[in-house]
């Protein structure tokens, strides 16, 4: 331990000069949103992404957007609220799609089919509680939605 001490001044030093280079570095990183880099060249898995491909589309072309509301998201006036802001901003041209949730359906398996229920009936604001205790004991909408209401918007790419 005491060898190191003539020498702590270099290795101070040193040191320094590594954490700049990692600094510099940092600055230079860069990110790279290619798919087909990511896949070996002529694999069964690059075959697949080439044949799906325009089906697949890419993800950075939606908007998330989060409203909090303080108290609750299970507010009457809260959610009408919500339900204009969503359908204002479908009517943008630059957004094909809007969702949020006031907008959300939960699919329920009946011995029939699937049958679809809002997951909160905006038009009938009595039913609020029993619509707020079913989502958050749904571990589906409990982890997304807490305390913070959650609006996404799909945009198209641009160019």
């Amino acid at each position: 331990m005491q060898r190191l001490f003539p020498y702590k001044n270099y290795l101070i030093a040193f040191f320094c000069i590594l954490i700049s280079l990692s600094f510099y570095e940092i600055s230079r990183l860069k990110f790279y949103y290619d798919l087909e880099d990511f896949f070996p060249k002529e694999e069964a898995e690059m075959q697949f992404l080439r044949k799906y491909q325009s089906a697949l589309e890419a993800d950075d072309t939606y908007m998330f957007i989060a409203i909090d509301n303080g108290k609750s998201i299970f507010d009457s006036t809260f959610i009408w609220g919500l339900q204009q802001f969503t359908s204002e901003a479908k009517k943008l041209p630059s957004i094909t799609q809007g969702n949020s949730l006031a907008t959300l359906y939960d699919y329920i398996k009946t011995p029939i089919g699937f049958s679809r229920i809002p997951l909160l009936h905006i038009n009938d604001f009595s039913r609020l509680p029993e619509d707020s205790s079913r989502i958050l004991e749904d571990p589906r909408w409990r982890r997304d939605i807490q305390n913070a209401l959650r609006d996404f918007v799909d945009t198209p790419p641009t160019e």
